[in-house]
């Protein structure tokens, strides 16, 4: 089954200081909508929403001619959203998105539901996107209980490494990365976690290049970069995705 990616941001011709303030919110919301979306609609592989500054009429174009993307161009009022408050931001945000993938559903004959239970989710989920990276994980002897949780807000995105009792009350969590709020990061950085004994966790890449090192007994995280003769090379990748 394939997870449709979602986007939704500024034009290139919108002001770069109004696209900015727009797509640190429009990012998370992306993101957001995403985790909860549970659909499958066969040959619909991106859902990329493209805003124009001036009044444009609305266009949705056929994903089925477009490699699989739907892409939609409408207005927006940029100038009016910077000089709202946060909460209001993340509202205005999440129902353009959600009117541009309705929008969508009735010209191509889509059912909506999923969509409809992607907005209810990012509602009741109070907007936040913080969230337990697949599952946590027993340790080996049972005691402990560990995962990767993602925490993404505008300043930025922190991943860490989250050890609780068996009974999920939280002992401690070690920051192993903080990258721009946007799913691609998550994804370079972070593919999978497991326990290594009963005292340490490890977060890895999908290629196994990238990988941190936790312990429930020490604040120090270790990162081990695989294979030797590529550390430089994952380092400048590294560095030029933190913040």
């Amino acid at each position: 089954m394939n997870k449709i990616i979602f986007d939704i941001g500024a034009n290139q011709n919108v002001d770069i200081i109004e696209a900015k303030k727009f797509n640190v919110f429009s990012n998370i919301m992306a993101s957001l909508y995403q985790r909860f979306f549970t659909g499958n609609i066969r040959g619909l592989f991106k859902i990329a929403i493209d805003l124009y500054q001036h009044k444009i009429p609305m266009k949705i174009c056929n994903y089925k001619e477009n490699g699989g993307v739907c892409v939609i161009f409408r207005s927006f009022d940029f100038n009016n959203f910077i000089r709202k408050d946060k909460n209001s931001k993340q509202k205005e945000i999440l129902e353009i998105l959600q009117n541009s993938v309705i929008k969508m559903c009735e010209k191509f004959k889509i059912d909506k539901i999923p969509f409809v239970n992607a907005y209810e989710k990012v509602i009741e989920n109070n907007y936040k996107n913080q969230y337990i990276f697949n599952r946590l994980t027993f340790s080996r002897n049972r005691k402990y209980k560990a995962g990767i949780e993602i925490n993404m807000t505008k300043n930025g995105t922190k991943i860490n490494i989250l050890f609780t009792d068996k009974n999920e009350n939280i002992l401690k969590r070690n920051e192993i990365f903080k990258t721009f709020s946007h799913y691609y990061f998550v994804h370079q950085i972070i593919y999978s976690g497991k326990w290594l004994d009963n005292q340490k966790y490890i977060a890895s890449s999908r290629n196994k290049n990238i990988n941190f090192i936790a312990s429930i007994n020490s604040p120090k995280t270790e990162l081990k970069i695989k294979p030797k003769e590529k550390e430089k090379e994952i380092l400048e990748k590294l560095n030029r995705m933190k913040i």
